[in-house]
């Protein structure tokens, strides 16, 4: 199924921009049927899908605008259900993670991102973003306090 997976992802992307509004809001719909499921086929692809919805969110047919709300619906079902997970993870293991912190914050800020607006409004709410790097050891003993944030730009 992996290898399955691996071809079809690929092509019902290329089929988004496709001329024929059915084919369009057929290939959404096939790609929402593995959103839930994350396989990595779709996770390698996933910043061409959302670069595919966006562009579809303005599109003339009803049916490709509701297929791609339903795919940003289960998309951000996805980030709640990391989000849940990681507030449950850090509720129950507080005291077993509180050693690994040091090791674990610089992982998972490696991974954020922030758009120049994100940048704007943390500005305007007083928070700083720090660049982070492996070396920066300020960041991490002011990670929260007095609105001073790490960020990777």
């Amino acid at each position: 199924m992996t290898d399955d997976l691996n071809y079809l992802i690929p092509k019902f992307l290329q089929l988004l921009s496709h001329t024929t509004h059915k084919i369009r809001s057929h290939s959404i719909s096939c790609i929402n049927q593995f959103v839930l499921s994350r396989p990595q086929a779709l996770i390698v692809n996933i910043d061409a899908f959302i670069e595919g919805l966006i562009l579809l969110a303005v599109d003339n047919d009803s049916d490709i605008r509701k297929n791609v709300c339903r795919a940003f619906v289960m998309l951000l079902e996805v980030a709640l259900e990391a989000c849940e997970f990681w507030l449950n993870l850090a509720e129950v293991c507080r005291d077993v993670l509180g050693p690994f912190l040091p090791q674990l914050i610089p992982v998972l800020i490696k991974g954020m991102r922030y758009s120049e607006l994100d940048v704007i409004l943390l500005k305007v709410r007083g928070i700083t973003l720090i660049t982070f790097t492996s070396k920066s050891k300020d960041c991490m003993k002011n990670l929260g306090t007095n609105g001073v944030f790490c960020a990777n730009r």
